[in-house]
């Protein structure tokens, strides 16, 4: 009897110690969770952007329209911007890389980031005009989008217009990717393709920059989109993208948005804007 009792007594004393031990080890790790907090918080003080160069919009200095806008939304909030110029597909594959310190890319649409499990703000960063251009001896009579109907079209690589809902109805003869601009203007002006697809805001950067004589050729918009930043599928992209509709709610009601544009010459559609209801911010 008495033997079960000194038995009892160990077991009991062996319980206390193994709580205490765990104890210990809890009270242990909580500065080290508070510390990791912490390093989580301080870690949000920069936004690691990807994209290619856009001239006017991501200028290799860091200038231009789409770095402006970024700049403008988290400097308030004491959040710096980092870049990388980097082609589009090696954008969108370091996003989806999760040891990458990637968090957004400029500037996607959203049925390309979705495909791609990438998240968007509430808010765009940009309405782009998607255009078209062709030679006017080829006698083209441009009656709207379906003058593409049973012709050949050549765009950027990895653009992909042939999925836009906008050309669900248009019946290519042919399509091909290319990888610069100046390898599409190339094929147009060989006439291996009738027509080249293009955001209107590069075409025109494009134009200006080679002093392309326009008498030549004749440009039509095709559709306007809403493109965003595209961020990585992470928490901390949750937390950078809170920021970024925040923000961008105050710089669009304070007219701030509008004057960047302006400042870039570009179009400003405050109706893209005006259409995020606040249940979506």
């Amino acid at each position: 009897m008495g033997n079960n009792k000194a038995a009892a007594q160990i077991k009991k004393s062996l319980k206390i110690r193994a709580v205490l031990f765990i104890w210990a080890i809890c009270l242990g790790l909580l500065p080290m969770a508070g510390e990791a907090l912490a390093e989580e918080e301080r870690a949000l003080d920069t936004i690691h952007v990807v994209t290619p160069e856009w001239a006017g919009q991501t200028n290799r200095d860091g200038s231009g329209l789409f770095f402006e806008i970024v700049r403008a939304v988290y400097e308030p909030a004491g959040i710096h911007m980092d870049f990388k110029l980097v082609p589009w597909k090696r954008c969108q594959a370091m996003l989806a890389t999760p040891r990458s310190d990637a968090d957004a890319m400029l500037c996607t649409w959203k049925p390309h980031a979705r495909k791609r499990r990438l998240l968007t703000p509430a808010y765009p960063l940009y309405v782009e005009q998607t255009a078209v251009i062709f030679k006017k001896a080829s006698k083209i009579s441009w009656q709207g989008i379906h003058s593409l109907d049973y012709r050949r079209a050549v765009w950027l690589r990895g653009y992909n217009y042939h999925t836009d809902s906008q050309m669900k109805s248009v019946q290519l003869s042919l399509q091909h990717e290319v990888d610069s601009y100046e390898e599409a203007w190339r094929q147009l002006n060989l006439d291996r393709f009738d027509f080249y697809i293009e955001a209107l805001i590069d075409l025109d950067a494009y134009i200006r920059e080679k002093n392309i004589d326009m008498r030549l050729y004749q440009k039509e918009v095709l559709w306007r989109t809403d493109a965003y930043v595209a961020f990585s599928n992470t928490d901390r992209s949750r937390r950078l993208i809170a920021v970024f509709d925040r923000e961008m709610s105050q710089l669009f009601q304070s007219g701030r948005l509008a004057q960047i544009y302006r400042k870039w010459k570009q179009p400003f559609f405050s109706e893209h804007w005006e259409a995020v209801s606040p249940s979506k911010e």
